[in-house]
C-alpha cells in the first residue's frame, strides 16, 4: 500500500478514538490531582531500609506520570482538531464515502458505498481513493 493512503487511513481510523482517549486522560489527570491534593503534604514520611516506595517518590511519579499524559492530551486534540478540520473541507459525499469505510467501519463497507451511492463495486473503490486523496491535500497539503 502506498505511504500516503496509509497515512490518510490511519488518520481516519483513530479520529473518533482520539477523541475518546482525550476524555480518558483527562480524567486520570484529574483523579490524580485529587489525590495529591487528598494526600496532605506528607515531606516528613521516612523510608525505612527495605521498606517501600516513599511518599515523596509517590509524589514524583505522579507528576512524571500527569506531565505525560499533559502532552499526550496536548498532541491528541491538536491532531483531533487538524482532522476534523479537514473533514470539514470535504464535500458531503466525500465526508460520508470516509465515515462509512474508515471513520465508523462499516463491515462489506464497499457494498455499503455501492448501495447508499447507487454504483458499481469498482466505482465505489475509485471513490474510496478519491475521497482519501481529497483529504490528504487538505489535511496535510499535497
Amino acid at each position: 500500500m502506498e505511504i500516503w493512503k496509509q497515512v490518510a487511513i490511519d488518520d481516519l481510523t483513530r479520529f473518533k478514538y482520539l477523541k475518546e482517549s482525550i476524555i480518558s486522560m483527562e480524567k486520570e489527570i484529574k483523579d490524580i490531582d485529587a489525590f495529591v491534593l487528598s494526600s496532605g503534604n506528607g515531606g516528613d514520611a521516612v523510608r525505612v531500609q527495605g521498606g517501600g516506595v516513599s511518599i515523596e517518590d509517590k509524589y514524583n511519579n505522579y507528576i512524571v506520570k500527569r506531565d505525560k499524559l499533559l502532552h499526550q492530551v496536548r498532541q491528541n486534540k491538536a491532531d483531533y482538531e487538524s482532522i476534523k478540520n479537514a473533514i470539514s473541507k470535504l464535500n458531503a459525499d466525500e465526508q460520508k464515502i470516509l465515515e462509512i469505510a474508515y471513520i465508523d467501519r462499516k463491515s462489506m463497507y464497499i457494498d455499503v458505498i455501492c448501495e447508499k451511492f447507487n454504483i458499481e463495486i469498482a466505482q465505489a473503490y475509485r471513490y474510496v481513493n478519491s475521497a482519501l486523496k481529497q483529504y490528504l491535500r487538505v489535511r496535510y497539503g499535497y
